[in-house]
């Protein structure tokens, strides 16, 4: 017996098995019917089979293919729902060891925000002083036009240093302005989380008698 002839006997073996002594194979025929055999035709394992013993029991159960990746998914949509769930419960864990009140979050709210605000102010600081050098260079190239004299290239490069430095202060102060806003969205949901995990109610806005969460949303919608 040749190496092709070997494989092509266990390819057929594997995929047409035959019952063991006291076991029979139950599965639908090409017509439909539910048949018990010692064996099954290769052509119908793919659609599932049981196993059974002599005295009817069922030892085992071998799910069709579409079956079988059905239930795959099932399996794969279940470990993904409970690796998220950990993930989340998880997460809560860290937040309770940061957060003993949702008054500890928003303490460490407001002092991200005071930093990013002192930040900003010592970039305002700057940007007033880049613009009193821009207007003293602005200046004194206006004194050279009016006399009459050519522009200076010292003036010039020099301005042009001035307003790159001024649009780069500008941009900062903006990044910063998104950092702070950032800032507020990810520590309100952690207080909104804090809450709900603590069982602490949310405060009413006394002006709406609404959850102060949905009163400022409402308010950012309105353009207020």
């Amino acid at each position: 017996m040749n190496l092709r002839t070997s494989l092509v006997i266990a390819t057929l073996l594997l995929l047409a098995p035959f019952a063991h002594a006291g076991e029979w194979y139950r599965f639908r025929n090409e017509q439909g019917v539910m048949v018990l055999a010692n064996s099954i035709p290769p052509s119908l394992v793919e659609n599932g089979y049981s196993v059974v013993g002599d005295d009817g029991r069922v030892l085992r159960v071998v799910p069709s293919r579409q079956e079988a990746m059905r239930q795959r998914a099932e399996d794969e949509a279940r470990r993904a729902r409970e690796e998220v769930s950990a993930s989340r419960q998880r997460e809560d864990d860290e937040l309770l060891k940061l957060y003993a009140s949702p008054a500890d979050v928003e303490a460490a709210m407001q002092r991200k925000l005071n930093s990013i605000e002192s930040d900003i102010a010592r970039i305002r600081a700057d940007l007033e002083s880049l613009h009193g050098k821009k207007s003293d260079l602005e200046s004194r190239g206006a004194e050279r036009e009016r006399a009459g004299q050519p522009p200076s290239p010292e003036v010039y490069g020099n301005l042009q240093i001035v307003s790159d430095q001024i649009g780069d202060r500008e941009r900062s102060i903006a990044a910063r302005r998104l950092e702070q806003q950032q800032v507020r969205e990810s520590f309100d949901r952690d207080l909104q989380r804090v809450r709900l995990l603590l069982g602490v109610p949310e405060p009413v806005d006394q002006p709406t008698g609404v959850p102060v969460s949905e009163a400022k949303t409402a308010a950012a919608t309105n353009g207020h």
